[in-house]
């Protein structure tokens, strides 16, 4: 090959490498155009998160792999409603690519509708739409309304309202976290909206002890018309106060502890081993004469009796005899109310009574049968 060819063949070489960088330019501008405007190094764009980067298609695949808890069953019990409902709309937020419309959403609930007054309102309302071939409720707005009305306790603001006025609501022996889970509950029902007012309720049910210390904080107490910074602040006394019990238990169990039960701690042998010394063992001592005991004092049998003093009537309180034996029982001055009336009772009765002496008859015919004899 001669330098003509070569030159030629280089040259044809060059080309094709040239229309390969112009097909990568215009490949690369063309991603430029979707991918929007160059960025501005002062004003960078907004970073969009994986899911919103994601197609369509890939981003309804990533939702479908959430797995949330489906309700359980229904009865219809109007205290187990409310709890009912916000699990079915759970599901219907996390997984909204699963229900075409809402007429979708009410027939899936109605499938969990399976028991007493549930199946039979779930029964009420697909007979009535085979009737007429319309559905029988229009939006999902319109069902979750009747399903409220029908299966969520009645009057429940009513009742939120009357329990709030009375004193039912108060804290009394449970936790500061209960009773302000309670106590949201109620002012979200009833529909309290002022923020003062809440507050005053609130603090009015709260521990005295745990009152009186937000009352006491001074400037760092909160606003009269900040709830959340209230139940922030009573939650940390409440956990303090349990912090400081805790302690408290645990330093009187510590010095209360038994000394005497614990097994003595034993000698610990030593690192190194000698041989023990011979000592010469000594006599024994002679044991000690034993010495006469004293006479001592004698014992007095009596004096036990007599530091017990003697017994007293309980009508003069005088030592010596008992009421029953009191020379003074008959005395009017030393009786009591109910004694003076039997009293007088009794001897109204011996004056009312007449006691007939018999007549002297026997002896009069005697006398007159020995007259006559004679």
């Amino acid at each position: 090959m001669d330098s003509d060819e070569r030159v030629a063949a280089l040259e044809t070489a060059v080309q094709m490498q040239n229309d390969r960088f112009d097909a990568l330019n215009a490949m690369l501008k063309q991603l430029l155009e979707r991918m929007g405007p160059t960025p501005d190094p002062q004003n960078p764009p907004r970073i969009e998160s994986p899911a919103e980067s994601l197609p369509a298609v890939l981003t309804a695949t990533v939702h479908s792999r959430l797995k949330p808890g489906v309700p359980t069953d229904f009865d219809g019990d109007r205290s187990k409603g409310r709890a009912f409902l916000n699990s079915c709309d759970l599901y219907i937020r996390l997984c909204p690519q699963e229900f075409v419309d809402d007429q979708a959403k009410v027939h899936w609930v109605l499938s969990y509708m399976k028991n007493d007054r549930a199946a039979t309102f779930a029964d009420r309302v697909l007979r009535q739409e085979a009737k007429t071939n319309l559905p029988r409720f229009g939006t999902w707005r319109s069902f979750r309304a009747v399903f409220i009305e029908s299966f969520c306790p009645e009057n429940e603001a009513t009742y939120s309202l009357l329990r709030l006025e009375s004193e039912r609501y108060f804290q009394g022996r449970r936790t500061v976290e209960a009773y302000i889970d309670e106590f949201e509950q109620l002012v979200d029902l009833s529909g309290y909206t002022e923020a003062l007012v809440v507050v005053l309720k609130f603090r009015r049910g709260l521990n005295p002890t745990i009152q009186d210390k937000i009352a006491e904080l001074g400037r760092d107490r909160p606003a009269d018309n900040d709830a959340d910074a209230c139940y922030a602040t009573a939650r940390r006394y409440d956990q303090n106060r349990l912090a400081n019990e805790a302690f408290h238990t645990a330093s009187s169990k510590r010095m209360t502890a038994p000394t005497s039960s614990t097994p003595a701690s034993r000698p610990q042998p030593s690192r190194f081993s000698f041989a023990p010394i011979a000592t010469p063992i000594a006599a024994p001592r002679p044991a000690p004469a034993p010495q006469p005991l004293s006479q001592g004092v004698p014992m007095d049998i009596d004096a036990q009796r007599a530091r017990i003093p003697p017994p007293s009537c309980h009508r003069c309180g005088k030592p010596g005899h008992f009421k029953r034996e009191c020379p003074l029982q008959y005395d009017i001055r030393h009786m009591r109310a109910d004694e003076r009336e039997d009293a007088i009772q009794e001897l109204l009765a011996r004056k009312d009574a007449v006691v007939e002496e018999p007549e002297p008859v026997a002896e009069k015919e005697e006398e007159d049968f020995q007259r006559r004899s004679e």
